[in-house]
């Protein structure tokens, strides 16, 4: 997908100023590994490979080096493999099925099955805290004042985390035909209740504590003059930066976002022993920025 043409809109107030992009890399991966604990998730983020090359070699049964070397070298047919198969790994952690997941990345159903066999067979860990989601709100369920699209009275049901206490609140659906034909009438969304904790603590939690040392970076080292934060965006700070701004002042930045897991830690009293990645880019718009 490419940049949205939106984008040219967001210029530099200053000027010869540039607008900056820092994004914290894989945030939603390192959240799942996290919340579901999954040691092999964990050990790969922590070794930095490449998760769409994992996945890529796992489903075609292929070694994971020479994967990643075919990927890197420019290889037409493992780009395109890799390209499928990050796809089918975003589409099944925001609760997915098989068939979806075959029409969003243009694999048949039969390679979107074995991809999620894989996946699971890697990953059980990310499956087992999936369910255990799924049974808290199924079975914390009770009568609400909600009805379905159908008219037909919709339940209500609650997942906390037990990191951050934060708690979701789910209502049932009109259930898919295939769970109408089994006599049930509705349903909670699976992808709901697979993407929502991961994204409220990555997007919500994690950023949270991030903006805060953010804030405190820019104050304590006298940056609010030529650094400006325009907004937040899923996993990534945008700002306005005056044209006589260092590449170490941008680092000091990094840095200190860098150290989000540490913090978070901190406020909650678990360890979180994750690295997280930050990407930057610069330019003269939201739209033309490059890699720094």
């Amino acid at each position: 997908m490419g940049k949205s043409k939106i984008k040219k809109c967001f210029t530099s107030r200053f000027d010869g100023g540039k607008i900056v992009e820092m994004d914290f890399s894989q945030l939603e991966v390192v959240g799942l590994a996290f919340l579901s604990n999954d040691k092999v998730l964990i050990e790969d983020l922590r070794e930095g490979k490449d998760l769409h090359c994992v996945n890529t070699a796992s489903l075609y049964k292929t070694p994971y080096d020479v994967v990643v070397n075919a990927y890197k070298s420019g290889d037409a047919m493992w780009t395109d493999r890799r390209k499928s198969t990050k796809q089918l790994s975003f589409q099944l952690q925001y609760g997915a099925g098989a068939t979806s997941m075959a029409t969003s990345s243009g694999v048949d159903v039969a390679t979107a099955k074995r991809f999620i066999d894989v996946y699971y067979s890697r990953y059980p860990q990310v499956k087992a805290w999936q369910d255990g989601v799924a049974m808290a709100i199924k079975a914390s369920a009770i009568p609400s004042s909600r009805k379905t699209k159908k008219g037909i009275p919709a339940k209500k049901g609650w997942y906390v985390c037990p990191v951050t206490k934060r708690k979701y609140t789910f209502f049932e659906y009109d259930a898919p035909d295939f769970l109408v034909d089994r006599g049930q009438l509705t349903s909670f969304s699976p992808t709901e209740m697979k993407n929502y904790p991961v994204q409220g603590f990555a997007t919500g939690d994690f950023m949270a504590v991030a903006s805060q040392l953010l804030l405190d970076c820019l104050i304590n080292h006298n940056l609010f003059d030529k650094i400006l934060p325009i907004a937040t965006i899923h996993d990534s700070f945008l700002f306005d930066v005056k044209p006589e701004v260092t590449m170490h002042e941008l680092n000091t930045i990094v840095d200190v976002l860098k150290n989000t897991p540490q913090a978070v830690s901190h406020k909650w009293g678990v360890p979180f022993t994750l690295p997280v990645g930050v990407d930057v880019e610069v330019g003269p718009s939201w739209f033309d920025t490059s890699e720094l």
